[in-house]
């Protein structure tokens, strides 16, 4: 639904019903931010989960689930992190390090005191690191997926791009984010590509691009 910021009761409320459909259970409303999604899977000890920069909680839900249904006694919470997915922008957001402010008060909330595992990926992993800094002693475990190290991209070393698998066609879209995906990927197959458009893409086209080219173009560090 085409709806205002901090007005998404529509789109909120659809994304929240097909969560439950496949047994989520969502909290709404945390941290201050009316729409705010947070989805939980399963009983047990608390596992914490941030996605990676201008995607939501599906990319992370995509790959940690399939892992987690073979076991049991942990309660997963994936969080869609300000100006992404579908929690709305909390005010006077203007930094990398007021989204952790917000994470870290939605973290809170959910936890209430208590010790949790902490999992994310790329910025949801620079993220995680500092949250863990703040509340080190409420952190029994952390799982880091690709993470943001050095913030600065001229300060990493990175090798060139090189295709391993390659089993698809080189693809050109009209739609950028699609190809832009397209030509990171290392292994380049049907399979990878169905999980591509399954659990990232959906996410990207609900980020607020403007805010967060906003906050990522001038306050990206965290202190």
């Amino acid at each position: 639904y085409p709806e205002l910021g901090l007005q998404e009761s529509k789109s909120s409320a659809l994304l929240a019903s097909e969560l439950e459909k496949n047994v989520f259970k969502i909290k709404s409303g945390v941290a201050d931010m009316p729409t705010a999604f947070v989805a939980t899977y399963g009983e047990g000890k608390p596992v914490i989960i941030l996605h990676g920069y201008e995607l939501d909680h599906r990319i992370m839900t995509g790959c940690l689930e399939p892992l987690f249904h073979k076991t049991i006694g942990w309660r997963r919470i994936y969080i869609d992190l300000p100006y992404m997915g579908k929690s709305q922008r909390v005010v006077n957001i203007n930094s990398a390090e007021q989204i952790l402010d917000a994470v870290t008060e939605c973290v809170l909330q959910i936890t209430h005191g208590k010790k949790f595992i902490l999992v994310g990926y790329s910025f949801g992993a620079y993220l995680a690191q500092h949250l863990a800094l703040r509340h080190k002693e409420l952190i029994d475990g952390m799982i880091l997926i690709a993470p943001v190290i050095f913030v600065r991209a001229k300060e990493r070393e990175l090798p060139p791009h090189e295709i391993l698998v390659q089993e698809l066609k080189q693809k050109l879209f009209k739609n950028k984010d699609k190809q832009v995906w397209f030509d990171s990927l290392v292994v380049q197959t049907p399979a990878v590509w169905r999980a591509i458009q399954k659990h990232a893409l959906p996410g990207l086209n609900l980020r607020k691009k403007t805010a967060l080219d906003r906050i990522f173009s001038k306050a990206y560090a965290i202190p």
